[in-house]
């Protein structure tokens, strides 16, 4: 991989880790002063689809950051992971895409 390509795919994992974290700790403390934004965070958070079996879906995207996160540092490490992390990588970031759209689907409709 291009290594500037590199950088900013592990950039981006990065923020969206904190992102999701920061959501995580919002859903499961109910801090409405940690609401950013248009201030309606208390109606999305209490809504049937912030949880997917009990489980927050901010941790639902820390776990999918942390893992492209594993992955892309474990990229080099021996001659499987060199062969087919991208395609791992991809499969995460589509998978996790398509639930975004998901989601923004559930809140236009």
């Amino acid at each position: 991989m291009d290594k500037w390509l590199y950088k900013a795919s592990i950039a981006l994992v990065v923020i969206g880790l904190l992102v999701s974290v920061y959501m995580t700790i919002y859903k499961l403390t109910e801090n409405n002063a940690m609401c950013l934004g248009s201030g309606d965070c208390s109606t999305v958070n209490s809504s049937k689809y912030s949880e997917i079996y009990g489980i927050p879906v901010g941790l639902v995207g820390v776990a999918g950051y942390a893992a492209i996160l594993v992955l892309h540092l474990l990229e080099n490490r021996n001659e499987f992971m060199r062969r087919n992390a991208l395609l791992f990588i991809f499969g995460l970031a589509l998978t996790g895409f398509l639930f975004t759209l998901y989601l923004v689907y559930v809140e236009f409709a």
